[in-house]
């Protein structure tokens, strides 16, 4: 069986450890990018099952990346989870993005865990009877 792939894109890299490890420790295939504009590329190469996107980063940040992505492709083809330190804008974002879809820092790792499985989860194709 094929793990499922992840990136996570976050400029913060003691988080972006933790959460590759945490992920990892799931059976999950991580991949990671360090800002929006590596984070872009590689989700336009790799097929994640999931991106787990910062919000706030250098350069490109996670809406940017978002909206260059939806420019790609309107119905994106893999499940975002959105982080974010900023309680100002969490409402906002869960407006745009859905409730399961938005975690506050910091997180709990075991809701974390539990939110991205669900997101591959629900994007993962269909098996063929």
């Amino acid at each position: 069986m094929t793990r499922q792939r992840v990136l996570v894109v976050e400029d913060d890299a003691s988080v972006r450890g933790l959460v590759q490890v945490v992920l990892e420790d799931e059976g999950f295939e991580v991949h990671e990018a360090a800002d929006g504009r590596r984070g872009l590329e590689l989700a336009q190469r790799l097929d994640p099952a999931v991106v787990v996107l910062d919000v706030m980063m250098p350069g490109l940040g996670g809406p940017e990346v978002i909206a260059r992505l939806r420019r790609e492709d309107r119905s994106l083809p893999f499940a975002i989870l959105v982080l974010t330190g900023a309680p100002e804008i969490v409402q906002s974002l869960r407006d745009e993005f859905g409730t399961a879809a938005v975690m506050e820092k910091p997180f709990d790792i075991t809701e974390l865990a539990d939110r991205v499985r669900a997101l591959a989860d629900s994007a993962a194709p269909e098996p063929s009877p």
